[in-house]
């Protein structure tokens, strides 16, 4: 009877050093995981956003391109040399825009979808780096720049008329201050 005992502990003591060497392994691929879900946002700026408006971007903050249910991201940064932000608001910031681009124009004039993408009261950041706690306080210095400016990019539909156009729950949004050269892009799909 105590020889079921003992081998049951062994079988036991086994399992556990299976667990415990595949701990540091399962650490490894979620962190792995989320740092490319992490720079998915960054990606998708540098999709959509032409080379001239991402050129000479320090990033500050990248939050993760996926929740639970869509894919959405913020990125905050600065473009430190003035002439680069006079180049990049001189020019429509995106390379392309199916269902309808806005020009730039002050963040105060932008309809309440897009103002929501790029708001500090709507940021929550995941992990705690010294990006992600600085963040929502540069994010809000941004939206109380009155100088502030941003364009916005729609998502398509089939077709759409310009008022879906408007309408459509996807965007991208791209804002930068030409004062400070905050900037802050974010979407949602």
């Amino acid at each position: 009877m105590q020889r079921a005992s003992s081998t049951t502990r062994s079988k036991l003591s086994a399992s556990l050093k299976h667990l415990l060497w595949l701990a540091p392994v399962f650490g490894v691929v979620l962190f792995a995981a989320y740092a490319t879900a992490a720079s998915d946002t960054q990606v998708r700026m540098h999709q959509t956003v032409n080379g001239q408006s991402t050129a000479k971007v320090s990033v500050v903050y990248s939050s993760p391109g996926r929740s639970w249910d869509r894919s959405s991201g913020i990125v905050v940064g600065v473009i430190t040399d003035q002439a680069q932000r006079d180049r990049v608001l001189s020019q429509q910031p995106f390379d392309s825009c199916p269902a309808g681009c806005t020009d730039w124009q002050p963040v105060q004039q932008l309809d309440y979808a897009s103002s929501s993408l790029i708001k500090p009261t709507s940021f929550y950041p995941p992990q705690l780096s010294p990006g992600a706690v600085a963040a929502p306080h540069v994010l809000q210095a941004l939206t109380d720049d009155s100088n502030l400016r941003c364009a916005t990019r729609y998502s398509p539909k089939d077709n759409p008329t310009p008022e879906e156009a408007r309408q459509a729950t996807g965007r991208d949004v791209y804002c930068l201050s030409p004062d400070s050269g905050g900037l802050v892009y974010g979407f949602l799909e």
